[in-house]
């Protein structure tokens, strides 16, 4: 009885190691499942990616070696390089989207790339992590199986069951436990299926794409054979057409030759009627006139010499008879004369003459005009040869038209970009004229009676702050501007003669003496460097005074650069140290300063938006 306890305690936890084994058990075919699973897929994207970095690759080092070729072409490569864009023409390589040219389709490639390679070092990760988990489950199965022997072995190797109802739950769980097996082999057979058929899909997917991109890139060739066999049909509509024309005055001409032949034969066959008609009734004529006399001639070396008498019995019958014959021939002919009738006769003969003539001429005639349709044929094709000659020399002509024309195109654009260059420059310049207009306003503030008393009552070119800021003013008036500014402020030092400068005696004898300075300076700086702002103020190859408010600025500008020269910095240096400003100058300048400091702080919003 007291052992019954611990024999259940035992069983309870036996059933609960089962449990867990059976989960553990459950959960490794799962993780091996999937874990070939992903490793199929692995080999399968893997097998995609490699192909796809192959293809990118070879057209990269195709693209670069193009581009090397086309930024250096030499003697050596032109003949590779012409080759190369003979197969870039027969080959168009498509672009990734996005790209408009193979720079930007390269560097979407590359990022592509990279960004396969991430995806693929993720799936790395993630398969380690699972290989992980997956030895983690195995050492806890090899626990847990270790355990359950050393229960085992401490425990029966069988315990028969107690009751009846044991038996059948022990029967039921085995059934179950096999039927959770099959269950799960099933299952794992039906995710292999699935892998499978995901894998399948992607390859058909894959071969979609590919087999749409060779559809389009036929479609597209096919495009070009159609627009070639339209051009071809065009070409071979103007052949037919010029063909029909030329047969129909080819066929109209024969149509007039055959007809002028067979009028000409008709003429002919009609006038050898008329002269057989004519010869057969002369004849026949002739045989009624003269049949007599001929009987007379034959029969003279017949007639015997002693019957006289007879033979003029005979002959004058016979004048009888031809006589008679004669009558008949002229009431026949419907002549009374007889030399009426002898001119007959020999018209007779005249047209006889007359049609072997014709008939001669008409052959000759005949002939010349088959020897004139020959050349015409002749003449024909060599129009055709010509047409076709001409043809080619236009298509040259038009070529060159069009290469002209792109050579015009290509200079147009080189000096629009040389204008728009000169222009940049001018407004650079037209900037930089009104950043002096700008800063040159302190003058027009400290001097604004100087500029109430100008000589000759000249009115000083205004112009508002907006439009100096936008830039909506002349050159000519910036310039103008300057200048006046630039008077102004010698009428203020005192430089220019005939008018008061509006300071006080000390004040005038400060800027005396900076301005004696400045000529000092000015004029060792002209014998080492000539500056180019003194130069541009000097007149009569003398250094120009400057106002009182710009000597520093100039006196700075002039010792930088005889400072740049060598051999020139020590003398300036001693100079500068030996000219030293009186205590009103030095009050002057700081005074005038802090006003444009204080002007700076109101002014300084248009002056950035400037800029």
């Amino acid at each position: 009885m007291e052992n019954a306890p611990a024999i259940k305690t035992n069983e309870a936890n036996l059933e609960e190691l089962n449990k867990k084994i059976v989960e553990i058990k459950r959960k490794i075919v799962l993780k091996e499942g999937q874990k070939k699973a992903n490793v199929e897929e692995w080999d399968v994207d893997k097998k995609h990616f490699t192909e796809k970095i192959n293809d990118f690759k070879k057209e990269i080092k195709i693209l670069t070696s193009k581009l090397k070729f086309l930024h250096n072409p030499t003697k050596q490569n032109q003949k590779q390089v012409q080759q190369d864009s003979t197969l870039q023409q027969q080959k168009k390589i498509p672009l990734p989207k996005g790209a408009k040219n193979y720079d930007e389709g390269v560097h979407i490639i590359d990022l592509q790339i990279i960004d396969l390679k991430k995806q693929n070092d993720l799936f790395h990760a993630k398969i380690l992590k699972k290989q992980q988990y997956c030895e983690k489950l195995k050492l806890e199965f090899h626990k847990l199986i270790n355990y359950k022997n050393e229960k085992n072995a401490t425990a029966t190797s069988y315990r028969p069951p107690e009751t009846m109802e044991e038996d059948r739950n022990r029967k039921l769980i085995t059934r179950l436990e096999n039927e959770i097996h099959k269950m799960e082999v099933q299952w794992n057979e039906a995710e292999h299926i699935r892998k499978k058929y995901h894998c399948i899909k992607n390859s058909l997917m894959s071969d979609s794409e590919r087999f749409e991109s060779t559809l389009l890139k036929m479609e597209a060739a096919i495009k070009e054979q159609q627009q070639e066999i339209n051009k071809l049909q065009a070409v071979y509509q103007e052949a037919l057409q010029m063909r029909d024309a030329t047969k129909g005055i080819l066929s109209k001409q024969e149509q007039a030759t055959n007809s002028s032949n067979r009028a000409r034969e008709r003429q002919a066959a009609e006038f050898r009627r008329q002269v057989e008609n004519r010869k057969a009734e002369l004849e026949r004529l002739e045989r009624k006139i003269f049949a007599t006399g001929t009987k007379i001639i034959h029969q003279e070396s017949a007639a015997s010499s002693g019957k006289i008498d007879d033979e003029d019995t005979s002959i004058r019958d016979n004048k009888t008879t031809m006589e008679g014959n004669f009558k008949k021939l002229m009431t026949a002919t419907g002549i009374t004369a007889s030399n009426e009738l002898v001119d007959r006769f020999l018209a007779q003969r005249e047209a006889s003459a007359r049609l072997t003539y014709l008939r001669n001429v008409t052959e000759h005639e005949k002939k010349r005009l088959e020897s004139q349709r020959e050349q015409m044929t002749q003449q024909l094709d060599v129009f055709k040869f010509s047409d076709n000659r001409e043809n080619e020399v236009n298509q040259e002509e038009l070529e060159k038209v069009k290469k002209d024309i792109d050579e015009e195109k290509k200079r147009k654009t080189i000096l629009e970009e040389e204008a728009h260059r000169t222009n940049i420059v001018l407004q650079s310049i037209k900037d930089a004229l009104v950043e002096m207009v700008l800063k040159l306003q302190e003058v027009d503030e400290m001097t604004a009676d100087i500029q109430a008393r100008r000589v000759g009552g000249e009115k000083a070119t205004n112009v508002p702050l907006p439009d100096l800021v936008s830039g909506n003013i002349s050159t000519e008036k910036i310039v103008k501007m300057l200048e006046e500014k630039v008077k102004v402020g010698m009428i203020a030092s005192g430089q220019l003669e005939g008018i008061d400068s509006g300071l006080s005696d000390d004040e005038e004898e400060a800027e005396t003496k900076s301005i004696v300075s400045v000529k000092k300076e000015s004029i060792e700086g002209k014998e080492r460097v000539k500056s180019p702002s003194i130069r541009n103020f000097a007149i009569d190859e003398k250094p120009t005074p400057y106002p009182q408010v710009y000597s520093s600025l100039i006196t700075g500008r002039s010792t930088g650069l005889v400072s740049a020269s060598p051999g020139a910095g020590g003398g300036v240096g001693s100079e500068e140290e030996a000219d030293v400003p009186s205590r009103s100058f030095l009050k002057r300048q700081a005074n005038l300063i802090l006003d444009a400091k204080s002007r700076r702080k109101f002014r300084q919003a248009p002056a950035t938006r400037r800029k």
